[in-house]
């Protein structure tokens, strides 16, 4: 967005938004250097908006904001906000301009911007005519009517008309899926949820299309629209309620969901047909460097290591570390195993995907988790070795 300044030079203004969905520690590091550098510098010609829910770090840095520079939505006048939702609603809603419906949503949204453009999302999604968007919006409306926040009852409605129809065998599968790309490391395809999840493609992708009031795909990798929807499906008491004499249970188990997608990691690096094995990236000889033959290694790499291999080979320490280290627990037999079978073709196939600096802190943590697991510790030699035998060979 540029803006005409004194002479004649435009100005721009970049808007950083979400900040709180960076990770903890550089977030507040990120504004950080961005003000140091503003001030350092004497930028001109630009103009920083910033968007962020509440942060500790992040409020104790605006205080070093000049006055009228920081605003904080909740202290946005209520009539300012209506006003606003109500401009967007008529934007995306021409067919309902001027319908009752429209006002009674604006009002239920209270002041909440998500709420509205979620409802929009669920309403636009096909193309309904009037009469059809009219009755929806009102479906809606009437089952929405309890003491609960307005975003947590539109988020109980979503997952209720997404997965009511489902049989009780079906459910978990599907809910997993959801799970999935809510834990993920990183934003994942459809593609590398259903491996995860062991399932076909076109059942993930069908599951994202009917949660598409919430998720949305970018450059083939699923986000969610706001962050209050992982907030609502880690909360129990959010995610699990009763509508109309039903009794729904939609809550995600974290810690659960990451042992489950360990599993799922050294499943896939395990695999005899698509894991890991001797030589992933096909080299005919020894004595060929990388850099001699760069266009035939990046080639035999992407057809050798499948981007669901890539993501378990990068983030099963991730998981691990979130999963609990109970005693028993089958992920330690899958963390010590892999550490005496597959770790040097790990080592080889990270090296290949230009990750071979982060082996020592990935398999750091992994030990750092087995040293918590009660009465595991005459087995853990084995991992404390090969951690350092790795440290003084790269």
């Amino acid at each position: 967005m540029a803006q005409t300044r004194r002479h004649g030079l435009p100005t721009y203004l970049v808007v950083i938004d979400a900040l709180d969905e960076i990770e903890e520690v550089d977030r507040s590091l990120f504004l950080k250097e961005l003000l140091e550098s503003v001030e350092k510098d004497n930028i001109t010609g630009l103009k920083f908006l910033v968007t962020s829910r509440p942060d500790r770090d992040i409020t104790t840095l605006c205080k070093s904001f000049p006055p009228g520079a920081v605003c904080q939505l909740q202290k946005v006048p209520p009539e300012q906000a209506k006003q606003d939702i109500q401009t967007y609603l008529n934007a995306e809603l021409t067919d309902l301009n001027g319908k009752p419906e429209l006002d009674k949503l604006n009002d239920k949204s209270a002041g909440l911007f998500i709420y509205a453009a979620t409802v929009v999302k669920i309403l636009t999604k096909s193309e309904l005519d009037m009469d059809k968007q009219l009755l929806l919006l009102r479906r809606l409306l009437s089952s929405m009517s309890s003491s609960l926040s307005s975003i947590d009852q539109l988020y109980q409605q979503i997952m209720r008309n997404t997965f009511e129809d489902l049989d009780d065998d079906l459910l978990p599968n599907r809910l997993r899926i959801l799970y999935t790309f809510l834990c993920s490391a990183e934003r994942i395809s459809a593609k590398v949820s259903s491996s995860l999840v062991d399932t076909k493609v076109r059942i993930a992708s069908k599951m994202l299309d009917r949660l598409h009031a919430v998720l949305y795909v970018e450059d083939g990798r699923v986000y969610w629209y706001h962050a209050s929807f992982p907030d609502f499906i880690f909360n129990r008491e959010r995610s699990n309620f009763h509508m109309d004499d039903k009794e729904f249970t939609f809550s995600c188990d974290a810690a659960a969901q990451h042992s489950f997608l360990t599993h799922a990691c050294f499943q896939i690096m395990n695999s005899k047909d698509t894991g890991l094995r001797f030589n992933m990236g096909h080299i005919k000889s020894l004595y060929l460097l990388d850099h001699e033959h760069p266009e035939e290694l990046h080639e035999n790499v992407n057809k050798n290591i499948s981007p669901a291999l890539r993501y378990a080979c990068t983030y099963w320490a991730h998981h691990v570390s979130f999963s609990p280290p109970s005693k028993g627990s089958p992920i330690y037999e899958m963390v010590t195993d892999f550490l005496q079978l597959h770790v040097l073709l790990w080592i080889e196939a990270m090296h290949l995907l230009g990750s071979s600096g982060e082996c020592s802190h990935l398999l750091h943590n992994a030990r750092n988790w087995v040293s918590k697991v009660p009465t595991m510790f005459p087995r853990l030699k084995f991992s404390l070795i090969i951690f350092t035998s790795y440290r003084t060979t790269t």
